[in-house]
């Protein structure tokens, strides 16, 4: 089976103030079927990895960071540089994808569900894309 890498790209319909724009990362794929959820998983993950080797970020900046990733609020009482419990985060953010904080798209079309089976090649984009409310709505 032929491995190869996936851009994966998070952006935001709005700017948060302050907010930097994520960099693209890229996932380990093969020519196979996998899940949103699976794709979330490895997302996640590379996303941890990159900003703890890459960035040099704390335990705590990567998880705030990953929260303005996924539209994810702090958690009130959250260790702070304790270790990232990657299980947990993944949770978080399928549970965020579920809830329709964010949407998926490959290739410009929207994944809608969680099992959703898709096939991934080297010449795939996948973007993440938070959804904010707008104001005043």
């Amino acid at each position: 089976m032929t491995e190869f890498s996936v851009e994966v790209r998070s952006r935001t319909t709005a700017t948060l103030p302050g907010a930097a724009p994520a960099e693209p990362i890229y996932i380990p794929a093969s020519a196979e079927l996998i899940s949103v959820t699976e794709l979330i998983g490895r997302a996640v993950a590379e996303q941890i990895r990159s900003l703890l080797l890459r960035h040099n970020h704390r335990p705590a900046a990567v998880q705030a960071t990953l929260g303005e990733y996924y539209g994810l609020p702090a958690e009130p009482g959250a260790p702070a540089d304790e270790g990232i419990n990657l299980t947990a985060e993944t949770r978080k953010a399928r549970a965020a994808f579920k809830a329709g904080a964010y949407a998926i798209f490959l290739n410009g079309r929207a994944l809608r569900a969680l099992d959703e089976q898709i096939e991934l090649s080297a010449s795939d984009r996948v973007i993440f894309l938070r959804m904010t409310p707008l104001a005043g709505g």
